[in-house]
């Protein structure tokens, strides 16, 4: 399930830090109830040793000033954030206090909610062009001879890129079906040049891809890959996308 916010103010350019998809996960949390913001944000559904929150979304969407701000984002009110889930009952729950608030805090900014749209399901085919809506990343954590570990990014040109996305939606499967499966999904990038984006999330450094792909896969991953994001740290505002 998918919907789309449209938020606005009485001001007519917001400013928001570089840095802001923080904000967006604190509004979702905190327009859960208390006992769900509270599960979902502190045990989630495990996977083995992992955690995951089975949610993603966009980043900040609308129209900008030609005059740009070095240290912030500035938009044109109204603003819109897509919010996605394989949960239905986590959006179903939010947009239920969502409309229930006279104000809705992100960020410095007190917004009104204009309005709350659900997406129509997608068509999936085997093979998708995509765009990605917030940046993806991949990355393992290594460990030095001398026990420290690292964190290691890759590339969307790495080979271990889709094997790892693969794996991510592998374990997705297991949380919502209750079994294995085996599925992979590849994707290419359709673009050349540098998308990669170094972004900070609660003073850490996480380096992410934009850009546009082929997605290639089953049904069944791709749906999954749609409502929760590919690879990781998709509850922090990573891996969101749409089809074009």
């Amino acid at each position: 399930m998918r919907f789309s916010l449209e938020l606005n103010s009485d001001q007519k350019i917001l400013n928001f830090s570089k840095n802001y998809p923080h904000q967006i996960q604190a509004l979702i949390y905190q327009n859960l109830p208390d006992e769900e913001a509270h599960h979902l944000h502190t045990e989630g559904f495990r996977y083995e040793k992992r955690t995951f929150k089975l949610f993603t979304f966009s980043r900040i969407q609308g129209k900008m000033p030609r005059k740009k701000n070095r240290n912030a984002f500035l938009f044109f009110s109204p603003i819109r954030i897509q919010i996605a889930s394989a949960k239905d009952k986590i959006l179903q729950l939010l947009a239920a206090n969502l409309i229930k608030k006279e104000y809705v805090q992100l960020g410095p900014h007190k917004l009104r909610l204009h309005s709350i749209s659900v997406h129509k399901p997608l068509q999936f085919q085997p093979v998708m062009k995509i765009r990605m809506l917030s940046p993806m990343t991949m990355y393992s954590t290594l460990e030095k001879g001398d026990q420290k570990k690292i964190t290691h990014y890759y590339t969307p040109f790495d080979q271990e890129f889709s094997e790892l996305i693969s794996s991510n939606l592998q374990k997705k499967y297991y949380l919502l079906h209750n079994e294995n499966t085996t599925q992979q999904v590849h994707l290419t990038p359709l673009f050349q040049g540098n998308r990669e984006r170094i972004l900070i999330f609660k003073n850490t450094v996480i380096k992410a891809w934009d850009g546009q792909y082929l997605l290639q896969g089953p049904i069944d991953l791709l749906k999954i890959a749609y409502d929760t994001g590919l690879g990781c740290k998709n509850s922090q505002g990573f891996g969101m996308w749409e089809a074009i």
